[in-house]
């Protein structure tokens, strides 16, 4: 087959080049292989043509490419044109043929042409690229110990499991020194042993099929096959050459290769281990990409509960720390609560409880410091005062010399109506707060005192104070002028029900609802909760039962369109887990844009009957594990499985593959395992993949690795999934190969 091509290329064909004047030129085209060169003449004549290397070509490109070739004057059927784009980026060759087959013969052959010009012994060159790279590191050694081929091995891309490393580094020293190795006190690699090595890492059928396939029979890939492979497995249709010419750039490794744009096995495992090769998006996960000047209440906020708690509700410290790890994580609604300070100075605990209190102005100098490290967008700082008018007034002292104008304080508009976009409100922190109804220097509200729904409090000590409190019924608090006002945007307002709320409301008002009462109205009433949440920003939070900092499962409540489900981020779960994949997509900034049916006044939905609109099918296919977490001791009897489990609007499929065959040591698995999964809603699905070990598994809390997603998120095709610890912490370089596949419903 690639000789036919070549030899009709030899042959010579008749093309038209195409102009912007629309005048039309015959020449004839033919192509000269031991010159590698494409010489062209007009058709008329026999000599005093001009030619082209077949090395000068960067870019072949089927179609109307250029202005010219889609102008009317030059009526050419698409199919018929093609362009040849040169090395220096600004010329280009727009060609139109007679027939659509003479177009793809020359694409086509130009494109296998140039890579038969390319003389390259990848595995030679390869070779001599890590004896290049092993004499640079230590010029004075000619053996490196393990630790200093461990680490170059990292210099060059590859991350590998240690004890895995140290394995096969024995295996070389044992294979090669035979019995010099018994008296050996340090054992070393020469270059050589290090090539070995190196190759021995990388070794990855599943990878190197792929390669294989798109290869060509050569060992390296032309940018055409690698446009290729991206189009017709990673469904990657709008990318051209030139992205997959700076891929090369960025991942090839050998310095021949790189010279001559080709693409190694080496680059390929280098890309598809770097951040276009993981089953996230990049665009999303590193990239604000959503509409970002729309009201607050349009989108889903990262939201901490009692953010200053370190273990559960009752006991243990508070710590200013927890402000810092939540607001670098891109939370954006953080809580405080505060009390009287015996000397004057306002504290943050949680009231009732034996939890050791912080001082107020730690816990600002924190969140001044932190706020807008991770993302620029607006934090919404809830307080939940309890304190007398004097130390209220400290409170504001404090909010004014140590937020200055971060601080958001401009007062409402007379005619305003909605609620200003993140973009507005970029660098600003918004006190959500109560609000004095009527202008005066201090007077009563109602008091946010959630510590007082605890429920099933075995200390006696805290539950004769619980008890005590729930006795006193609507509850008043002072409130002073100082603190009031600082509750502009947000003001926090005592839920009574959603017909109130339609005819009372404000935009400007935050009801808090238990996640006990939410879930009610959403069964009881799911479109009208939908309708209240296109208009407000609802604070959902854990019921009073989870005094061991338990999380409620927050999918519920997005569906139903609440803005802010606040999550205990100190207790890590599986609903922290797809908390924390909601939250990683739009520039993981803490604010995700709700669809377009959970924010448009004139669109209805009710997620106990979503309709089928929006549904498709998803075809995974867990195929590899690499360095899987487990001891030295357990990967002689590791039985991995791979869990994968799909929240959808109001439905929840868990599947899971075999026992995974283990290989090479004992770090890899392969399970080539198909799971299907049905979607109604896909914009609000997650998908989380659990790993497990069978022999020690009693429960599904028992899983040694994680990683949770948004679906609208998913990279389709051949990826990586960087696994995680149960607590949300990196496992590199853990990881599970995975194949995608979507399709309408």
């Amino acid at each position: 087959m690639g000789d036919t091509l070549i030899n009709k290329l030899t042959a010579g064909t008749q093309f038209t080049k195409i102009k912007d004047s629309g005048s039309s030129k015959f020449y004839t085209f033919s192509l000269n292989t031991s010159r590698a060169v494409v010489t062209y003449i007009p058709t008329q004549r026999k000599s005093g043509g001009s030619e082209f290397s077949l090395e000068n070509i960067r870019e072949l490109q089927a179609g109307h490419v250029s202005k010219a070739a889609r102008s009317k004057k030059n009526k050419i059927a698409q199919d018929q044109c093609f362009s040849i784009i040169f090395n220096d980026g600004h010329k280009t060759l727009d060609l139109a043929a007679l027939n659509s087959e003479d177009a793809k013969t020359w694409i086509n052959g130009l494109r296998l042409a140039k890579k038969r010009s390319i003389q390259l012994d990848v595995p030679d060159l390869q070779d001599r690229w890590l004896r290049r790279c092993f004499d640079d590191a230590h010029s004075s050694k000619d053996h490196y110990l393990f630790e200093e081929c461990r680490d170059l091995l990292q210099k060059i891309g590859v991350s590998t499991d240690t004890h895995f490393l140290e394995k096969i580094f024995m295996a070389i020293v044992q294979r090669n020194q035979g019995p010099l190795y018994e008296n050996t006190a340090v054992s070393t690699l020469n270059a050589a042993e290090f090539v070995q090595l190196y190759r021995t890492v990388t070794s990855r059928d599943d990878l190197l099929n792929l390669f294989v396939k798109y290869a060509g029979g050569d060992d390296f890939w032309m940018a055409s096959e690698f446009q290729q492979f991206m189009h017709e497995e990673q469904k990657r249709f709008e990318l051209r050459e030139e992205w997959c010419d700076t891929v090369v750039g960025k991942y090839e490794p050998i310095p021949e290769c790189k010279k001559k744009r080709v693409l190694s096995y080496d680059g390929f495992f280098r890309f598809m281990h770097g951040t276009n090769g993981l089953l996230i998006n990049p665009y999303h996960r590193h990239k604000v990409n959503q509409d970002m000047t729309l009201p607050l209440n349009h989108y889903f906020i990262a939201a901490s509960h009692n953010t200053y708690l370190d273990q559960d509700q009752l006991s243990g410290p508070c710590s200013t720390s927890r402000y810092a790890n939540v607001l670098r994580q891109g939370c954006r609604f953080i809580e405080v609560d505060v009390w009287n300070g015996d000397d004057g100075e306002p504290i943050v605990y949680n009231g009732y409880t034996h939890t050791e209190p912080v001082l107020f102005t730690d816990v600002i100098r924190t969140i001044n410091k932190h706020a807008f490290v991770t993302s620029e967008y607006p934090v919404v700082l809830s307080i939940e005062n309890h304190c007398s008018i004097r130390q209220q007034k400290i409170i504001r002292e404090h909010l004014n010399s140590l937020l200055k104008d971060k601080l958001y304080i401009i007062p409402l508009h007379r005619n305003q109506i909605t609620i200003p976009s993140p973009n507005d409100l970029k660098g600003k922190i918004l006190v959500k707060g109560r609000r004095l109804q009527t202008f005066s220097e201090e007077g009563e509200v109602s008091d946010d005192d959630e510590a007082a729904e605890m429920e099933n409090v075995k200390i006696p000590e805290i539950k004769k104070k619980l008890e005590k409190q729930k006795q006193i019924k609507k509850r008043k608090v002072e409130l002073s002028l100082e603190l009031s006002d600082v509750a502009v945007l947000c003001q926090s307002v005592t839920f009574k029900s959603l017909d109130h709320s339609k005819k009372e409301g404000k935009f400007c008002h935050i009801p808090s609802i238990s996640e006990k009462k939410a879930a009610e109205l959403g069964s009881t009433a799911g479109q009208q909760f939908v309708e209240h949440n296109k208009r407000f920003l609802t604070r959902i939070y854990p019921g009073g039962w989870r005094t061991d900092s338990s999380n409620p499962d927050p999918i519920l409540f997005w569906n139903l369109g609440c803005s802010i489900v606040c999550m205990n981020y100190q207790s890590p779960g599986e609903y922290l887990d797809v908390n924390t994949a909601k939250f990683l997509q739009n520039g993981q900034c803490g604010y995700v844009l709700k669809p377009l049916f959970l924010r448009k006044g004139n669109m209805r939905f009710n997620p106990d009957t979503p309709g089928t609109q929006h549904s498709c099918k998803c075809t995974i296919k867990v195929i590899s594990g690499q360095f899987l977490p487990a001891s030295q001791k357990e990967l002689d009897s590791l039985e991995p499985i791979v869990n994968v489990t799909l929240y959808d609007v109001n439905k929840r499929t868990s599947l899971e593959t075999n026992v995974g065959n283990m290989e090479t040591q004992g770090v890899f698995a392969y399970w080539h395992h198909n799971m299907n999964f049905d979607l109604v809603i896909p914009e609000l699905s997650i998908l989380r993949f659990t790993l497990y070990n069978k022999k020690t598994m009693t429960s599904a809390n028992d899983h040694i690795a994680q990683y949770a997603l948004p679906f609208k998120s998913l990279q389709l095709g051949y990826h990586h999934i960087s696994m995680l610890t149960p607590a949300g912490d990196d496992l590199i370089p853990a990881s599970l190969f995975v194949h995608v596949k979507i399709s309408p419903d």
